[in-house]
């Protein structure tokens, strides 16, 4: 037996999920499970970004606005995660992004991503 969500079912659960995803992070796998591959430390310091999400439409949720994250010497931004809490909390999910290395100090800026089901 099979099943699937119609386009109307997908928005309504990206909507959803939404509003469950409050944070962005930054990872330096390409799979983040947990906060270990997530980004720490540097001056100024690393934080999660707190996220806002269009309307779903075609079974995409797309981020709003541009989000800058302090990046420390020596991290490579792989992955954004998605997150419940600007500490701790609940990983939903991540979508990969080009590799960038920083050697120093750096700011990495997300100005687009997406969920898609």
């Amino acid at each position: 037996m099979s099943s699937a969500l119609t386009t109307f079912g997908k928005n309504k659960s990206l909507n959803a999920l939404g509003s469950f995803i409050k944070y962005l992070s930054v990872h330096d796998v390409d799979t983040p499970t947990d906060t270990e591959s997530e980004a720490s430390g540097g001056s100024p310091q690393y934080k999660r970004q707190q996220v806002a999400w269009d309307v779903a439409a075609n079974g995409i949720i797309p981020i709003i606005g541009a989000y800058s994250f302090d990046i420390p010497p020596g991290f490579t931004v792989r992955s954004v995660g998605f997150w419940s809490a600007a500490t701790n909390g609940i990983l939903y999910g991540y979508f990969n992004v080009t590799d960038e290395p920083y050697a120093g100090q750096g700011v990495h800026t997300l100005t687009s991503g997406s969920i898609a089901l």
